[in-house]
């Protein structure tokens, strides 16, 4: 659906095909140019048009697609949930797959992210991978829990604890460094190594992709404690931390505020939390 921006009236509503077996049907939507992105459960990743919400095109790829996709160079990156990337040329007169990358083991549920030309990706066995937009090679790829690793990136022992097949955070990126959570630390990385630059450690499973303004990074947890954390951007140091619920969306800043919604902490039995409030700090001291 599109909305008025100004008016919240309907513009346009477009119906795409169901599929019954999945729970959540779409990624998020991307806009370039006068289209619009986004991926389905029924396997295909969807070009409509911006004014109208036409269907234009639609191209079958191995798996669902959750993850929001990213337009780079005149293509369209896409994940699937069996954890393969694809490349299609978007400048010919019919969309084409360029290129195929097996860029995980495991499903991609996080937004595709794009930094000064390169692609990055946070798959669910708790990776993050850097790819080449050009060809879906891989750069480096590094863990995103405490484990040993050898000279290629891949685990040799690792201590899971917490977090589960849920895990989808997205990435934030900012400065030449790359911020991400997982089911128990907040990390910042080098985006040109691969290297950590700090970690913070939460409680609980950072769902939402941290915001960066400012200097300092933004994030909440689900399933630990109900902090909501602001830290130093180049250091990971604490700046503050307020008891404000759970956490499961990402945070945003605006004109000197963050914004975030949060969760009612303890749900009747049997029952899921509800969402709660949407809660608007100032960004030097929460109020």
């Amino acid at each position: 659906m599109a909305f008025d921006s100004s008016s919240g009236s309907l513009t346009w509503k477009t119906v795409l095909p169901k599929e019954e077996r999945a729970f959540q049907l779409f990624s998020k939507p991307i806009v370039s140019g006068n289209n619009i992105f986004l991926g389905s459960a029924d396997k295909n990743v969807y070009c409509l048009d911006l004014k109208s919400g036409d269907v234009k095109w639609k191209v079958e790829l191995d798996d669902w697609v959750r993850s929001s996709p990213v337009v780079m160079d005149g293509k369209l990156i896409v994940a699937t949930c069996v954890g393969t990337a694809y490349a299609i040329q978007l400048t010919g007169k019919q969309p084409e797959i360029v290129w195929k990358s097996k860029a995980s083991t495991h499903g991609i549920y996080a937004d595709l992210r794009e930094y000064n030309g390169s692609l990055y990706v946070s798959s669910s066995d708790y990776y993050l991978v850097s790819l080449n937009p050009t060809n879906g090679e891989i750069n480096w790829k590094t863990s995103i829990f405490e484990s040993l690793v050898d000279e290629h990136g891949n685990r040799i022992l690792a201590d899971l604890t917490g977090g589960g097949p849920d895990y989808q955070a997205g990435t934030t990126i900012a400065d030449g460094i790359v911020y991400f959570g997982s089911p128990r630390f907040v990390y910042a990385v080098d985006v040109e190594t691969g290297k950590e630059v700090w970690k913070f450690e939460t409680r609980g499973q950072i769902c939402g992709a941290p915001a960066v303004a400012n200097g300092k990074v933004f994030f909440g947890q689900q399933g630990g404690t109900n902090f909501f954390y602001c830290v130093d951007a180049k250091t990971g140091s604490l700046e503050w931390k307020k008891p404000l619920k759970w956490i499961w969306a990402s945070p945003n800043v605006k004109d000197g505020k963050v914004y975030m919604a949060a969760v009612e902490l303890n749900p009747p039995f049997g029952g899921q939390p509800k969402p709660k409030l949407l809660i608007v700090c100032k960004l030097m001291s929460c109020l």
